[in-house]
């Protein structure tokens, strides 16, 4: 097959000629933007008219009118001397200078204009005498420089204001105390003595104050945290910063509530407040700048993401209206800032160890498993009704283990007993895991590249964003790339008029020629990959019995003569590759109608496309194997076979395309009236259409990756056969290639059409009261007017105790504050139809050449909203300026109009149909602290933060009538171990009975038991009977009802040293046991739990058959064995999830080098975990599972 790599056209020459011209052109457009913005600031005219005015609603006014912001100090400038001003199309320089006098000076910086009162007489001649000069630099805590930070003198006028690159000059007597200060950042003070003469201060943003603004998005609008009556929490910017593959990777442990599951190959999944559906996803809703998008966090580049804040109770994320019951994050990505040019350059590189193959594939001894296959064949598979042993016939060509084939081979004759014994003894000295390990594992290792440019003016701002990333899994012959472009503009048409535009581009490229982990559970200790020369193995015995395979079938005689097998072979000739592309486009206008009063109307478009193209060439074993055994023989060893596919390579293609719009208008007011009263409004229409196609394309035979060519089949699918005597129809069922020529197609589309709205009142801070009111029709739901249209609502109140008069002396306690919500959220379901529907297939009937389908859904004509209840009530507090905060959110969670597979009579033609007819409750607690402890100014700092949260599940109405041991009801959980009155992810086991005699008194036999209906001993041999509720035994919750993250930073000067702790409690695991292997084919497949089974007490763990007596029907102990109550552990457990060091270079060298910052970091992840179980067992990756090896990064981040 061609191939063409992903990123390829990034290379060629003439690209990057191109790339070139585009850079240079946007720099310097970049330039002349910051050019335009300092005459812009200069120059921009207003007009305004006051009669009798307080000053203060004079600033206001310019406020509303241009891009400025004002900062003074209330104790210096009188703001409510009323005045009267008339000017037109006038400078605001030249305004500020006709309302105030020349005792109050003015400094602008960018945007800010800072009010201060000029120096007195007596001041200015004291600064003729003053002997010291000091220069300085102020930045924040990653290097990059503050501009219009308040430097002053304390306790005088005397002062001044960093400049663009954060420098400030002052003049300062021995003695005297310099003062730094800027909104949003911690207040610091510098002691000047006699050899004082520059100075560098880090500043460090407040979190969790009393007096700073954090802002809350809920995608819809930003509102203060003082006005929201919602439970929130938001990511510390240091959290998100620290470097990763994914921005989901920052969330872990850091939010209460919050349950996270982490893949071994690092996919998270989230939950939050417990499950909120029975049969609907319960992941949350993942809004990035307003809008939902389809692709979750892969479609982000971490490098971009400014805040995150995670939505959890009703009145939050209630606005989301029928997306909303599991939860919302909410992530905002970074803008352009005007008036500045920054170029941001970083990388990491990520790496960690091979697999722990004794941990993840715990395969027996050698030793142990030539022990088993002895057992096997002395007692012929435990007198089992899957035997007896092979006989020398063209019959039996099912594989044997190595060990195995040298017994039976002695059996039959065909060698003698001495070189079975050689055989035995050699295979006994052999262990493959150092073969393993070098030819199929490989260290996974993440290299990632990003570069950001920003800039602009007050009329246009503009940032890009660059991300490369390559990765490759556990499995050598794995491979993943990623390539992610993001630009975003935002203009200023007019004063009243904005234009927003932003767009991302994401490729990806998924390489999976490598093995998986059932590859390596087929092979023994024995199995070698490589001789001791180098050359590969044949290991066609894994698929072939192959002593009557080289005796009786012409094997030079069928289409491929060639039926050796080696793992190494078919990774080395396919080429099995995947690739995602997606674009999302958000743009739209918003226009400032009145001071407070905006209008914007907004598009998001998403297009998300991903196609898998997996080739198999003719070397590959699966490719010869198909060809080969897909041939008609009559097992006649004189017959030539007839070909019924063409030799050559095979190609399977097929792709999934979904494409979305989401149209928006929207009104937003927020203004402040007389001081005190607040209003916050937001409301308006939203319109979304998502289609998604899926393709599958006909198996292409016979294909040429270098011609690009292909053959038909060779012979009709009709009245072939196949080498076993099966009609060529039915290798679809064993074998991975689609023989129909046809194209299968499926198409969906899910429209909504919402209408919402967001109110919210506060008076002087101190009262907050809230409401919102969403509906939303769909074509999901019933077409029934009075269901379709019901609406999600909210209110909340908060009440802001600190702020009371009554308050005012409690000095320790900085803010204290209670709030409540109640509200409504929704989940969609696609389990049903509202009405009945059916399924075409995708071709005509083989047999009878006429279309067919099935019935898909019976219908559900009430088909509605999953919806959730949720009270809450929260207290929010900051005592000890500030070293100790945090909040206490107590909420019940009720589900109800859930969707549920209810039993029915069977008159209505099935037993079972959706309904929404299920309720769930969780109710919990969450407890959130933080401090901040200065231990030497802004030098030495410790700061920490601690989240519990503790969750009751329980499924309050669910009808069903009667779970069956056929369908693997309750014990093998998820939706069939739903019961009424227990956890939703209660853990059912079978109550092992030991052995019970079912022989006779005076000839006992004695086999193992579980207790089944009544209490009564039945054996493992047959399907348990009964209504299986009535005697498994329910044993806890799989899904921890605890949750606890730690997270420590200390700050030594320009270090920084951090980690993070995570902890599970109350919940259960199965852990690792005996597989009791059963077949008869292959190698046995025996784990390291042999030795438990065959020393214990079989009273205590199920034991193997008696060799003597055997058990026919031993193959049955798979439907048992897996479910026994006795494996059930505890899973609680502490996690290490994460250490963290930095360095940032001082700024006194950064100042030399010309650049804003530079910054080394080394972060450990996965370090190990602290377990509560005997068996040394990770309850969330058992034995035989995939886990997390421990991983280490190293990278840096430079902005200039």
């Amino acid at each position: 097959m061609e191939k063409t790599p992903l990123f390829s056209f990034i290379w060629e020459s003439s690209q990057k000629n191109y790339l070139k011209l585009k850079l240079t052109f946007f720099l310097s457009a970049i330039t002349l933007m910051n050019v335009y913005a300092n005459s812009y600031s200069q120059n921009t005219k207003i007009s305004i008219k006051a009669v009798n005015t307080p000053i203060e609603k004079i600033l206001e006014d310019i406020e509303a009118k241009s891009d400025y912001k004002f900062f003074f100090k209330s104790d210096e400038i009188d703001v409510h001397r009323k005045v009267s001003v008339a000017y037109k199309n006038t400078s605001v320089k030249h305004i500020l200078e006709g309302i105030f006098s020349k005792d109050i000076q003015y400094t602008l910086v960018k945007q800010q204009i800072i009010l201060k009162k000029s120096e007195t007489t007596s001041d200015k001649e004291m600064t003729k005498e003053l002997q010291q000069i000091i220069t300085g630099n102020v930045v924040d805590s990653n290097g990059l420089p503050i501009p219009g930070v308040s430097v002053y003198i304390k306790d005088t006028n005397r002062g001044t204001s960093t400049d663009e690159k954060g420098n400030f000059t002052i003049t300062a007597n021995s003695g005297e105390s310099i003062v730094f200060s800027y909104l949003g950042f911690i207040t610091q003070e510098k002691t000047v003595t006699s050899d004082t003469r520059v100075l560098t201060i880090s500043m460090i943003e407040q979190t969790n104050t009393l007096e700073e603004v954090v802002v809350i998005s809920t995608g819809y609008q930003e509102i203060s945290e003082e006005r929201a009556t919602g439970s929130y929490e938001t990511i510390s910017k240091s959290q998100i910063e620290k470097p990763a593959s994914s921005i989901s990777e920052r969330l872990v442990g850091m939010v209460a509530g919050l349950q996270t599951t982490t893949s071994a190959n690092g996919n998270i999944s989230f939950e939050i407040r417990g499950q909120s559906s029975l049969y609907s996803s319960s992941s949350p809703l993942i809004v990035v700048d307003g809008f939902p998008v389809e692709d979750g966090f892969r479609s982000i580049n971490p490098n971009d993401v400014e805040s995150i804040t995670v939505l959890k109770d009703a009145a939050a994320a209630s606005i989301w209206g029928a997306k909303s019951a599991n939860g919302v994050i909410v992530i905002t990505t970074k803008k352009a800032k005007a008036g500045t040019s920054k170029i941001t350059i970083s990388s990491f590189l990520k790496m960690s160890s091979k697999l722990d193959l004794d941990y993840v594939v715990p395969n027996a001894s050698a030793e142990e498993y030539l022990e088993f296959d002895q057992m096997n064949f002395e007692s012929s598979f435990f007198r089992s009704l899957l035997g007896p042993l092979q006989g020398a016939s063209v019959n039996y060509l099912d594989p044997y283990s190595l060990a195995m084939t040298a017994m039976n081979e002695a059996r039959l004759g065909r060698i003698s007993n001495e070189e079975r014994d050689a055989t035995l003894l050699r295979l006994k000295s052999l262990d493959n895991s150092k073969q393993i390990k070098d030819h199929l594992l490989q260290a996974p290792l993440t290299k990632q590249y990003n570069l950001n440019i920003a800039g602009g003016s007050e009329i246009n701002r503009n940032s890009l964003s660059l991300l490369f990333e390559d990765s490759r899994d556990f499995f050598q012959k794995n491979e993943n790339n990623k390539f992610l472009v993001n630009f975003n503009n935002q203009t200023k048409i007019t004063d009243k008029l904005h234009f927003d535009f932003s767009g991302i581009l994401q490729l990806a490229n998924t390489t999976r020629n490598g093995v998986d982990l059932s590859d390596i559970r087929e092979l023994a200790p024995w199995d070698m990959l490589k001789k001791e020369d180098g050359s590969l193995t044949d290991m066609s015995y894994l698929k072939y019995y192959t002593p009557n395979l080289n005796e009786f079938v012409p094997l030079d005689k069928f289409p491929y003569a060639d039926w050796s097998y080696n793992p190494l072979t078919d990774i080395n000739n396919r080429d099995l590759n995947s690739k995602n592309f997606n674009t999302r486009i958000q743009t739209g206008l918003t226009l400032d109608v009145l001071k407070g009063l905006k209008f914007s109307s907004k598009i998001q478009y998403e297009l998300y496309k991903s196609e898998y193209n997996d080739y198999y060439g003719d070397k590959t074993f699966t490719v010869r194997q198909y060809i080969n055994e897909t041939s008609g023989w009559n097992k006649n060893y004189h017959q030539v076979p007839t070909q019924n596919v063409p030799s050559g390579g095979i190609l399977q293609k097929g792709n999934t395309e979904t494409s979305s719009y989401n149209f928006r208008n929207q009104i937003t007011f927020n203004r402040t009236f007389q001081g005190k009263h607040t209003i916050n409004f937001v409301g308006g229409t939203e319109l979304v259409n998502r289609v998604t196609k899926r393709v599958t394309n006909p198996t292409t035979f016979g294909y040429n990756d270098k011609r690009l060519g292909s053959s038909p089949l060779l012979n009709p699918i009709q009245g072939s056969k196949m080498w076993d005597g099966f009609q060529l129809s039915y290798a679809d069922w064993f074998y991975p290639f689609r023989l129909s020529p046809t194209h299968v197609f499926g198409e969906n589309t899910d429209r909504f059409f919402s209408v919402y709205g967001n109110l919210g009142y506060s008076f002087k801070d101190k009262y907050v009261v809230t409401g919102s009111y969403r509906t939303d029709a769909s074509n999901l739901i019933t077409d029934d007017p009075s269901i379709r249209f019901n609406p999600f609502l909210s209110i909340g109140a908060s009440w802001n105790i600190s702020k009371e008069d009554f308050f005012q002396d409690i000095h320790w306690v900085d803010r204290l504050s209670l709030r409540t919500t109640y509200g409504l959220n929704g989940n969609i379901s696609t389990r049903t139809s509202f009405k009945p529907l059916i399924s075409l297939a995708s071709s005509n009937n083989l047999y009878t050449g006429e279309s067919t389908a099935s019935i898909s859904s019976f219908g559900n004509p009430t088909l509605r909203w999953e919806k959730t209840k949720t009270l809450n009530l929260g207290l929010d507090f900051s005592i000890f300026n500030r070293k100790l905060h945090g909040s206490v959110d107590v909420y019940n969670k009720r589900s109800v109009d859930l969707i549920v597979d209810q039993s029915i009579p069977s008159v209505h033609g099935t037993t079972s149909q959706s309904f929404n007819n299920g309720e769930m409750l969780n109710k919990g607690i969450e407890v959130t602290l933080g401090t901040y402890l200065p231990i030497k100014e802004n030098d030495i700092v410790w700061s920490g933060s601690f989240n519990f949260a503790h969750n009751d599940n329980k499924i309050e109405k669910f009808f069903r009538t009667n779970y069956s041991h056929r369908s693997y009801d309750l014990i093998a959980g998820g939706s069939g171990a739903y019961v009424e009155g227990y956890n939703a992810s209660t853990l059912w086991s079978f109550q092992y009975g030991g052995l019970m005699n079912v022989g006779t008194e005076a000839n006992p036999v004695y086999k193992p038991s579980i207790y089944g209906a009544n209490g009564e001993k039945v054996g493992l041999t047959t399907w348990a009977a009964g209504n299986m509720i009535e005697f498994v035994k329910p044993q806890g919750t799989l899904v921890a009802p605890t949750v606890i993250g730690f997270r420590n930073n200390f700050k030594v000067y320009d270090f920084d040293l951090s980690f993070i702790l995570t902890a599970k409690f109350g919940h259960v695991y199965r852990r690792h046991s005996f597989n009791y292997p059963s077949s008869n084919r292959g190698n046995s497949g025996i784990n390291n739990k042999f030795s438990e089974v065959a020393n214990g007490d079989p009273n205590k763990i199920l034991p193997l058959p008696d060799l003597v007596n055997g058990e026919p029907r031993y193959y049955f102990y798979s439907r048992f064995h897996p479910f026994l109550d006795y494996l059930t552990e505890d899973a609680s457990h502490i996690r290490f999830q994460e250490v963290s060091i930095s360095y940032s270079l001082p700024s006194s060298i950064t100042e030399k080098l010309k650049i804003d910052s530079l910054k080394f970091y080394l972060q450990a992840n996965n370090l190990g975990v602290f377990k509560f179980n005997e068996f040394g067992e990770d309850p969330e990756y058992p034995i035989g599972t995939l886990r997390p090896q421990a991983a280490y990064t190293f990278g840096f981040n430079f902005n200039f």
